[in-house]
């Protein structure tokens, strides 16, 4: 199956620390667990959303909660 979506930064701190609960709760016992909860991989966290033909007839908040320009 192929879609056309664009990338999202995750900018939802809950968002955040739903997906780090889930890793914590699958990865509990590696020694690679804690680095994954740094600046970096946080900063690198993006959600996959579908990509609307037109942007410029969307105006609504998109699904990661911030206003669309």
């Amino acid at each position: 199956m192929d879609k056309d979506v664009d990338f999202a930064f995750l900018a939802d701190d809950a968002v955040i620390e739903e997906v780090d609960a889930g890793y914590r709760a699958k990865y509990r016992n590696s020694p690679y667990l804690q680095p994954i909860f740094g600046i970096g991989p946080h900063a690198a966290a993006v959600r996959l959303v579908p990509r609307v033909e037109d942007r410029r007839e969307e105006r609504r908040e998109d699904p990661l909660g911030r206003h669309r320009h």
